[in-house]
């Protein structure tokens, strides 16, 4: 049995590591919020780039730029893969082309067009994995129910051809 000294002393390690977690919560916490407060001043920063009066400076079109580049780079091979194109068609990295116009920014109807051209594109390449994906499998069963079957025929044989020698055995004594 555990005396109360023991007891007083097991309470005591608790509450020293409920003070121990509390305060690294306390310290995430801090880092969170300051790590919210530095994204918070640089989105305000491009914010405030963005819309300046006039002509954006060089720095905002460069970067949008580039962001452009980046998505359509990512969208081709989503396409690719979509489309059912192998790996080394376009595995390899080929240098980022960053365009040098941006183009006209697209009506709303023209963003909902493509993105519901998107989601049907994707959709469809779903549909045609799922139906692969089933006809193997009805392939693989059906491979493995003739399989045994096929057993199942040959043990009859030999149950039948067994038998014979059996009664005949029994004849001859």
């Amino acid at each position: 049995m555990a005396s109360q000294l023991d007891e007083i002393r097991r309470l005591r390690e608790q509450l020293a590591e409920a003070e121990t977690r509390a305060e690294q919560l306390r310290a995430e916490r801090d880092q969170a919020r300051q790590d919210h407060a530095e994204l918070a001043g640089l989105t305000q920063r491009y914010v405030d780039i963005v819309n300046q009066p006039g002509e954006q400076p060089e720095h905002a079109r460069q970067l949008a730029r580039y962001q452009q580049g980046w998505l359509d780079a990512e969208r081709h091979i989503d396409e690719l893969h979509r489309d059912g194109k192998p790996h080394d068609e376009h595995g390899r990295m080929n240098p980022l082309e960053v365009p040098k116009e941006l183009p006209e920014p697209k009506s709303a109807d023209e963003l909902i067009a493509e993105a519901d051209a998107w989601s049907r594109r994707e959709a469809q390449w779903w549909f045609d994995e799922y139906e692969q994906e089933q006809r193997a499998r009805i392939a693989d069963t059906k491979q493995r129910e003739e399989k045994a079957e096929l057993l199942r025929h040959r043990l009859a044989e030999d149950q039948r051809e067994a038998r014979p020698r059996a009664h005949d055995r029994e004849m001859a004594s």
